[in-house]
């Protein structure tokens, strides 16, 4: 007697078996990578200065209108940006007082805007470009501008190594030349 493969009976069980292998392996597989993933981003977000930018600076997260907080809400935080950032040029022209006074007023003018609901960078490329005037939020907007300028990942610099072709692989070299016609920055 011969058959092609193996008895029916013994097929179910080696599928039972790779289902449950299968299953046992996934949930490695996802620890794994929640702990590669922490371990990996968890310095970033407890970065003091990406903390209070998040913490200040993202209008979707500010407390309700008729909220008590909403008045105080990360005045403090305006104040150790402004010293994080005080040896940039960007902030020669700043003034602290004045843009703790903006923050202020910005938060209880801004509650009912058609563009609050606008996701955080172009929510503030908005206000940085129609409020930036003598009676804006001039010294709010410098911080601001410099919060939508940081890079918390370094995607755009791994593009431009793709693009001239300089990424080496543990495949081979750089998979040629290339110049792009226009500079990427």
């Amino acid at each position: 007697m011969w058959w092609v493969g193996e008895p029916h009976e013994r097929k179910k069980e080696r599928k039972k078996e790779r289902k449950v292998q299968f299953e046992l392996d996934r949930k490695d597989l996802v620890e794994c990578t929640l702990a590669y993933i922490k371990g990996r981003f968890d310095p970033l977000l407890k970065n003091n200065v990406l903390r209070w930018m998040r913490d200040s600076f993202e209008h979707r997260r500010w407390p309700p209108v008729g909220d008590p907080r909403r008045a105080e809400w990360e005045v403090h935080e305006i104040q150790c940006l402004a010293t994080h950032f005080a040896s940039l040029n960007a902030l020669k022209s700043f003034d602290l007082e004045e843009a703790q006074h903006e923050w202020s007023r910005l938060k209880r003018e801004f509650h009912d805007v058609p563009f609050f609901s606008l996701p955080y960078k172009k929510f503030w490329e908005h206000v940085s470009r129609h409020y930036d005037n003598t009676h804006g939020y001039r010294n709010v907007n410098i911080i601001a501008r410099l919060s939508c300028l940081m890079l918390p990942d370094s995607s755009i610099c791994e593009r431009g190594f793709a693009a001239y072709g300089r990424i080496h692989t543990a495949k081979g070299e750089p998979q040629g030349e290339y110049r792009p016609k226009r500079p990427l920055v």
